[in-house]
């Protein structure tokens, strides 16, 4: 068997890894397997529904979502790619770094009016924090002002004394 799965490219592995999910339709790991080897093959579709039935199995969480994310945008799907990060969203209400993510990938995809639309309602959200983290060095404010730190905009982060938040790198402070 380690064989058959050492060349991905082996037109017998997926045969055998979906026979080996049906008969053990709970095995994760196989399941897990199977999803590697479509997306070597760049079988996008089939990974996600492989997702799909580990997400079954082990319920929703950000690896799976952010895998299926990325998976649908490999397939130009970016409805279908956010509607699943407001899925684990939904699901978890109380933990704003969720909502968080979103805003951070609509700045990924240079789409700062989304972005700020999803950072304003968190901030509405939150009563703790007014800091919140994502992955460019920006400072969005409310009134829709965006400024890009420059280049040393870590030395602007000592001199401000800011945190991280629940993201990922710079940050973002919404006044």
């Amino acid at each position: 068997m380690r064989l058959l799965f050492a060349q991905p490219d082996d037109v017998k592995a997926v045969p055998v890894l979906e026979d080996m999910v049906r008969c053990n339709p709970t095995r994760s790991d196989v399941l897990a397997q199977l999803v590697n080897m479509y997306m070597d093959r760049e079988q996008y579709r089939e990974a996600i529904s492989a997702l799909d039935r580990i997400e079954t199995l082990e319920g929703k969480n950000l690896s799976i979502s952010m895998e299926k994310f990325r998976l649908y945008r490999e397939l130009k799907e970016d409805d279908q790619a956010f509607a699943e990060l407001e899925s684990l969203a939904r699901e978890n209400p109380n933990d704003l770094a969720y909502r968080v993510l979103i805003g951070d990938q609509y700045l990924l995809l240079q789409q700062p009016d989304k972005a700020l639309a999803v950072y304003e309602e968190v901030r509405k959200k939150s009563r703790e924090t007014r800091l919140y983290a994502c992955p460019c060095s920006i400072i969005i404010s409310r009134r829709a002002k965006i400024r890009f730190i420059k280049p040393s905009w870590m030395q602007f982060y000592m001199e401000k004394r800011l945190t991280n938040g629940p993201g990922l790198c710079s940050c973002v402070t919404i006044s």
